[in-house]
């Protein structure tokens, strides 16, 4: 017996080191599209790395990585998972009408975290000189509240309502925006909220909380875009998103990603800011190129950066700055008839200070917009705390 283990474990270990030399010697992909991140293409073969036990955690995470036809054995997985009658694969709930859905639940969320982001925010606008009623916050309900209905029988969720409750009560003071129930009408209305294959909100349901905004901030000089669902254009009709490439069946369907066109946007200026200054100018809120791309949500300003600075034509004496996560990005075009300038930051890659930017640059307004699970776990909006 102990023989016959020797020789299942010896061919085991050859069968293994067969796969890893054709996968060395087959052409190395060095970035995964679908996937939008870096493939390991490359094992460290020094011999600290191989005595240390590190080699073996490389060569799997190459083999994975570098594996032929990776793609197609995912779907092949996905596929059976979902025959099997898997409703959840890689945390992420296979719901009704072809959505696939996040799994963000009461785990998910820090208490601890979600303390000190409301602090660190309550802080910062007592501080930053900006007249309150002028201040904004908008956590947007994620895909699981407002799609409740097409989600699996027991999937888990956060408690939504206990967290946006927590938030409307730190932000009292503020213009508090709870979109929960305006998204929920819109869907009930017929209209697509969430893309079924992404995680963030269509261009649609950005434009709806746009037009809840201006309602509610009520300033005299507001004159945008309206809801005019018509003024939206098609701009892709092949989107597979971020959760798709988690799931990956075979038969889940494309978005269609739409915008503004550039009529209703206007005449801008888009600078991309770096370290000492504009990296990169254009002309439109837009980025083209992202719609040969598989990650097209970035159409909208190329994606994230730490900040972007839009300058219109539309003759208000507003600057608006808006501190945010990606699903600002598709909301922001919207803001450009009713704002002489709006700077967005990402608090992520943003390294300047805050202050030091209101100051400068004259900002009337500020508008906090993310997705209400990262304005309760973001690490990084403690910055703002003293900044």
């Amino acid at each position: 017996m102990k023989e016959k283990n020797n020789y299942t474990g010896l061919l085991f270990l050859v069968i293994f080191l067969a796969i890893l030399l054709v996968c060395m010697f087959c052409p190395k992909k060095v970035f995964s599209e679908n996937e939008n991140r870096a493939l390991k293409s490359r094992i460290d073969t020094s011999a600290e790395n191989v005595f240390n036990g590190d080699f073996d955690n490389d060569a799997e995470t190459y083999l994975t990585d570098q594996f032929p036809g990776r793609d197609i054995m995912v779907t092949v997985t996905s596929d059976a998972k979902r025959f099997m009658g898997l409703k959840e694969i890689n945390g992420v709930y296979l719901g009704s009408d072809g959505y696939l859905i996040t799994k963000t639940t009461d785990e998910d969320i820090s208490d601890s975290r979600a303390g000190q982001n409301a602090a660190a925010l309550s802080d910062f606008f007592y501080r930053c000189g900006i007249d309150p009623v002028n201040i904004t916050v908008m956590p947007v309900p994620d895909a699981g509240t407002v799609l409740s209905g097409k989600l699996p029988r027991g999937a888990a969720m956060f408690d939504a309502d206990k967290w946006m409750s927590f938030l409307s009560g730190c932000f009292s003071g503020y213009n508090f925006i709870d979109m929960r129930s305006s998204l929920s009408a819109l869907d009930r209305s017929g209209e697509q909220t969430f893309y079924r294959t992404d995680h963030h909100w269509t261009t649609v349901a950005a434009q709806s909380a746009y037009n809840v905004f201006k309602n509610s901030a009520g300033s005299p000089d507001r004159s945008g875009p309206s809801g005019n669902f018509s003024t939206l254009i098609q701009l892709s009709d092949s989107f597979h998103g971020s959760l798709y490439s988690k799931v990956m069946c075979s038969d889940i369907p494309y978005d269609t990603v739409e915008g503004l066109s550039s009529d209703d946007i206007g005449a801008v200026n888009v600078s991309i800011m770096g370290r000492s200054g504009v990296s990169e100018t254009r002309d439109t809120c837009y980025d083209m190129t992202y719609l040969d791309k598989k990650d097209k949500y970035s159409v909208f300003f190329g994606g994230n950066y730490g900040e972007v600075r839009i300058e219109t034509m539309s003759g208000s004496s507003r600057r608006a700055l808006v501190i945010k996560d990606s699903f600002a990005n598709s909301f922001v075009p919207f803001m450009t008839g009713d704002f002489s300038e709006i700077d967005m930051i990402d608090l992520r890659y943003f390294t300047g200070d805050v202050n030091e930017l209101i100051h400068d640059r004259g900002i009337t307004d500020i508008i906090v917009l993310y997705e209400l699970s990262n304005i309760l776990n973001d690490e990084n909006i403690t910055k703002l705390a003293g900044s």
